[in-house]
């Protein structure tokens, strides 16, 4: 009898068993998927922060402006003065052409005003003759015209550089403007100028 009941509670016991394993799997699904938080998540390599190269100083006088800001004159001559009174022979040449070449072509002329108008001359000449050269070098006839307003050293000088660069471009045209002109002594100083830049670029033509 004892031996009848015990038999009887292992099956109890066991049905009951089933029954809660069975009504786990059913509260599961079987494609269920452990939830995962976002520290779990693998981390996606990053993706490397590429800045945009800094124009050179070519592209930076093409735009008008090595910062994108307006020119600023009295920037300008803060920069070159810099450059001229901490002279250093291994880069003074590079770095005073560069400021140069920064200044847009429309702000030449206040540039040079405002260089002409320097007290130290020393300094003045510095940076009048590659200013000008420039200057002369993108539009020389308006630069000779120019120059004619200047006081005579820098008027001279100006000159120069002017119908020098005029020859290298358009040796007849130069030439023409210069027998054109009607003051004796400028077309004589002016032709004085022309002629060794001439021989080097025309013999024919200077000896003509």
């Amino acid at each position: 009898m004892n031996a009848l009941r015990l038999s009887t509670l292992v099956a109890l016991c066991a049905t009951a068993l089933a029954g809660s394993f069975l009504a786990g799997r059913a509260t599961v699904p079987s494609d269920a998927r452990i939830a995962t938080s976002p520290a779990d998540e693998p981390i996606a390599n990053p993706v490397p922060h590429s800045p945009k190269p800094a124009p050179s100083p070519a592209a930076a006088a093409r735009s008008g402006s090595t910062t994108g800001r307006a020119f600023d004159v009295a920037e300008f001559l803060l920069s070159a003065l810099k450059i001229i009174r901490n002279f250093d022979h291994t880069t003074h040449y590079r770095d005073l052409t560069a400021l140069v070449d920064s200044v847009p072509v429309a702000e030449l002329p206040a540039t040079i005003a405002h260089v002409v108008g320097m007290t130290n001359r020393n300094e003045q000449r510095q940076l009048f003759s590659p200013l000008f050269a420039r200057y002369a070098e993108l539009t020389p006839r308006t630069a000779y015209d120019y120059a004619g307003q200047l006081e005579q050293d820098l008027r001279d000088e100006g000159r120069r550089s002017a119908v020098n660069q005029w020859v290298r471009q358009d040796a007849a045209e130069a030439l023409r403007f210069v027998q054109a002109l009607t003051d004796p002594q400028e077309r004589s100083a002016t032709m004085r100028s022309v002629l060794p830049v001439l021989a080097r670029t025309d013999l024919k033509q200077a000896l003509a």
